[in-house]
Formats: structure tokens, C-alpha cells, sequence
């Protein structure tokens, strides 16, 4: 590759952050022609990973527990091609059943049900995504912004018939009655409850434009995601195969070096840490890959474009305030099989043979303890079940492992209703940044119009930071041709087989529903 189409390839270039945004900063860089020797990731922690983790239940190595990331969708190229690439193995994620929602008073609703009377609200929600889509700034998309999803779905709910063309005998017996024979309340508030699950925030408090950007557009799915695959021994593999990549190519890592300022130093930016005794650095171009709660803290990037209203902005993002814990089941005990949404927002899926996740909205934390809201939630899917939980769950010591330990968790950003304006403000100091050889890249940035990828995905992070990489190292290439090749590739090699496997279990099972758990 000519360096000729390049910026200076002496350039230093520090990566802030060592999680997959940061990474595959790194990764991309790379493949830009950037001088691995002039390449630095600094991570504050003492290891890499950042919120990708993998434990193991009970300790045993053989039942990997995902702390962070979990699932690969099929349309996730980015990650299966560098999956492909650096020998990371995928397994098909087919283990997950259909769905299978639960009504307000307890009972349990299959989620074809569910899906037959959430069709007519689905296809009005389609119609709208569908013109946020081609005018993400037009007046719809503002007017959505500023409703709640519970506005927003409430809103829809008492103007939609529950069927589309009612034969003749209901429409006169609903002209005679004045019956409007609306979708029934139920429906939104079940709809409401499993997204509710994923963001740990109540639906009052999400951003109803965040909610069209995920909502599937499948008829029979829900959110839009497939959760196709895992990775083969706990998502942490991931990461040990780029740093091992990224090492053997000459790149530097120095961990337990958490940075307190990054300001304007001439044509470049000093780097100052927060530990006793380190000297300050001072780099060509930088590259911030922290969650927004980090980033926010981050003093003088005023220096390098990031203006007060952005600043605010950062500072304010919420994060998903669920708990993930993993649960080994009882020996011979097979659970009931399908996804499952609880009352207070839960879902339930099965990782390895003999045990559960859950992902509970972690809300009620307020008013009991961890341990009170994990036996809460253990009852609440026994008794839907209509089973004993002492005969379901072992809960002997190292048989619940806490993958997401709730509150400040940064999993993926959640709008607010209303903040249509501080989107712009994001989007200017990030393009102020950029002027200054600063970029910026995360799984909690918002990338609108990029192929559906939900917001808090690895793949989210690593378009990301695709994108930050192009703007700084390699400005006058929309993307490398390396990069371009992984792309086309996609799912390719030893991920084949998996990609075969999907498509025919989705021949056999056409109405199986799949979920977007995290």
C-alpha cells in the first residue's frame, strides 16, 4: 500500500480507551498504512477489554459467562470479518427459542399472539421509520424525538384499529356498539416492557425516536436484531486476538494509565494522566474510545472543539441500569424453551446447556438489595411457569455469576425525549474535533442510517471507530481497500458453516421470533 495516499506516517497516534472501540481503532489504523510503531493505546484499567469480560460458572472453563457483550448479529460484518481474519470461532446462537411475553396480570402470551396483535401497531411504527429514515431531521423525526416511547406507543395505540380489514358483520356490530375495537392496551404495555428490559430505563424516559431506530422491521420480531451468533469459549476471545494481532505488528499498549486532560498543544494535543509521577505525551493525532461517562470527565477537550452545549450533552447520556446475572439450573431440569419478558421487564435466554440468563430493568434496586431483586426475579419466572423455584435453580456459592452489575453500566446510550437539538450539538463538536486531528468513537455513539446497528452493539463500536480511523489517518479515502475486502468477505472461512446453519434453521422455523438481548 502506497503511503503516498496517507497522512505522515510518523504521526503519533494515542488511542485512549482499550475496549473493541479502541482496538479496532488500532486495527483499522493499521490498515490505513499508519506506522504501527507510532501507534499507542492507553487504557486506565489494568487490562484490556474494557466491558467485554468473560467469567465462567462455577469456575469451570467449559461454561464461559459473558460479563458484556454477548451477541453477533448476521449483519455484523465488520466483527465476523475480523473474526474471520484473526481465527476467533463463532457458534450459531440458535438456542434461544421464540419469544414469549407476559401479560400485565401474569399470564404468559406466545409470542405469535403477541406478534398477530402488536401487526397493525408494527406497520404504522414501520411507516414511520421509514420517513425518519429518508429525513432523519424532518419534522416527524423532531416531532418523535419529543415524545416518550409511552407517548409515542400510547399515541398509536388509541388511533389503531386492532385489524386492518374487519369483515362486514364486525364492522356493523362496531357501528351499532360505537366499538372502535382498538389494539388492546395490553399490547403496548407488553411492548413497552421488553424494551424496557434492554435500556433499564422506564419507557417514560426513552426517546421514542430511539425506539423506531431499533424497532425491528420484520414482521414477527420485535427489535431489530437476530442474535445470530456467540463467540466460540466467552466474547473476550475477541479481545485477546487483537491484542495479540496488534502486538505482533509492533503496537503498544500501556494499561493502568487512566488520562485526566487532553488539551490543544500546537499542531497536535498533550496527554496528561491521572497517576503519580507520569509525564505528560503529547501525540499528532488522538483517537477518544471511552463510553460517554469516561469521556464526559475528560478535561480540556474545550481546546479542541468540544463546545459547552455537547459537553452538557455527554455529561447527561444515560446508560442501561439492568442487571445480567447467570443462574445454573437444578441437574435434569430443562427449562420451558423461548425468550421470556417478565412484568417489571426481564428477559430470560439459555447460554450453555443447564443454566439461564437473565436481564432484569434493575429499577427496583431503589427499594431492595442485588441478592433480593436476583430471588425476585427467580420467582417471578418459576411461578410464570408454573414450577418451584428451589427445584429449578441451584444457587449454591459460584452458580450465580453478576455478568452486569446495573447502574453506571455502559452499555448503550438513551435518549431522552426532546433532545433533538443536543444531536446537533454532538455532531458539531465532533466535527470541530476532528479539525484539531481529535476523534471520537464508542459503542454509544449514535450512528443514524448505518444499516440498523442498535446502538450499545460491538459492531456499533467498531463502525465507529472504522469511521474515526478514515477521518484521521486516512482522510481523502472513504475506506481502505483491506478494510473494503473484510466487508465483502463478511461471513466467511470458518464462520460459513454457522451462516449455513442459520439460514436453514430459519427455512425450518419461519415463525420463530427472534429478540434483541444484548
Amino acid at each position: 500500500m502506497s503511503q503516498a495516499a496517507h497522512n505522515k506516517p510518523t504521526e503519533q497516534l494515542a488511542i485512549i480507551g482499550g475496549g473493541i472501540s479502541g482496538l479496532t481503532a488500532a486495527y483499522y489504523a493499521l490498515k490505513n498504512g499508519q506506522d504501527p510503531a507510532s501507534i499507542t493505546v492507553y487504557e486506565g484499567a489494568g487490562r484490556l477489554g474494557g466491558k467485554i469480560q468473560t467469567g465462567y460458572l462455577g469456575g469451570d472453563p467449559s461454561r464461559p459467562v459473558n460479563m458484556g457483550a454477548e451477541f453477533i448479529d448476521s449483519d455484523h460484518t465488520r466483527l465476523i470479518g475480523i473474526c474471520n481474519e484473526l481465527g476467533v470461532k463463532l457458534k450459531a446462537s440458535n438456542d434461544q427459542g421464540n419469544e414469549i411475553f407476559q401479560r400485565p396480570d401474569g399470564t404468559r402470551m406466545d409470542g405469535d399472539a403477541f406478534h398477530a396483535a402488536y401487526g397493525p401497531l408494527h406497520a404504522r411504527i414501520m411507516a414511520d421509520k421509514a420517513e425518519v429514515l429518508k429525513n432523519p431531521d424532518g419534522p416527524l423525526a423532531q416531532r418523535i424525538n419529543a415524545l416518550s416511547m409511552n407517548d409515542y406507543l400510547t399515541e398509536l395505540r388509541q388511533s389503531t384499529p386492532a385489524e386492518a380489514n374487519p369483515g362486514i358483520l364486525k364492522r356493523v356490530a362496531n357501528l351499532v356498539t360505537g366499538t372502535q375495537n382498538l389494539v388492546k392496551p395490553e399490547i403496548t404495555t407488553m411492548a413497552m416492557q421488553a424494551f424496557a428490559s434492554e435500556v433499564g430505563q422506564p419507557p417514560q424516559n426513552v426517546s421514542a425516536l430511539q425506539f423506531l431506530h431499533e424497532a425491528s422491521a420484520e414482521a414477527g420480531s420485535f427489535l431489530d436484531s437476530d442474535c445470530a451468533y456467540r463467540v466460540e469459549g466467552g466474547t473476550e476471545k475477541v479481545i485477546d486476538a487483537l491484542k495479540q494481532h496488534l502486538t505482533e505488528k509492533g503496537v503498544k499498549f500501556e494499561t493502568n494509565a487512566p488520562v485526566k486532560r487532553v488539551e490543544k498543544d500546537g499542531n497536535g494535543s498533550l496527554i496528561t494522566f491521572d497517576r503519580e509521577g507520569a509525564a505528560p505525551v503529547k501525540a499528532d493525532k488522538v483517537v477518544l474510545a471511552l463510553p460517554a461517562y469516561a469521556l464526559g470527565k475528560i478535561e480540556g477537550l474545550e481546546t479542541l472543539g468540544m463546545n459547552p452545549q455537547a459537553r452538557d450533552y455527554i455529561g447527561g447520556m444515560q446508560y442501561t441500569n439492568s442487571i445480567k446475572f447467570t443462574v445454573k439450573l437444578k441437574d435434569g431440569v430443562t427449562p420451558p424453551d423461548g425468550n421470556f419478558f417478565a412484568n417489571h421487564g426481564m428477559q430470560v435466554w439459555s447460554g450453555n446447556p443447564g443454566e439461564l440468563t437473565f436481564l432484569v430493568n434493575a429499577d427496583k434496586l431503589e427499594k431492595m438489595t442485588a441478592p433480593q431483586l436476583v430471588q425476585a426475579s427467580l420467582e417471578n419466572y418459576a411461578r410464570t411457569n408454573n414450577m418451584d423455584p428451589n427445584a429449578l435453580f441451584d444457587r449454591s456459592r459460584g452458580n450465580i455469576v453478576f455478568n452486569n452489575p446495573g447502574k453506571a453500566s455502559g452499555c448503550y446510550r438513551t435518549q431522552s425525549a426532546g433532545d433533538t437539538r443536543k444531536d446537533e450539538h454532538l455532531a458539531e463538536a465532533l466535527a470541530g474535533m476532528h479539525q484539531h486531528g481529535v476523534a471520537v468513537t464508542g459503542t454509544f455513539l449514535p450512528l443514524k442510517n448505518e444499516n440498523g446497528i442498535g446502538v450499545g452493539f460491538m459492531e456499533c463500536g467498531i463502525a465507529s471507530s472504522e469511521r474515526a480511523i478514515d477521518q484521521l489517518v486516512a482522510p481523502k479515502k472513504e475506506r481502505s481497500a483491506a478494510v473494503q475486502q473484510i466487508l465483502d468477505r463478511g461471513a466467511s472461512n470458518d464462520n460459513e458453516g454457522h451462516v449455513a446453519a442459520l439460514e436453514q434453521r430459519r427455512a425450518a422455523e419461519p415463525a420463530a421470533a427472534t429478540t434483541a438481548t444484548r
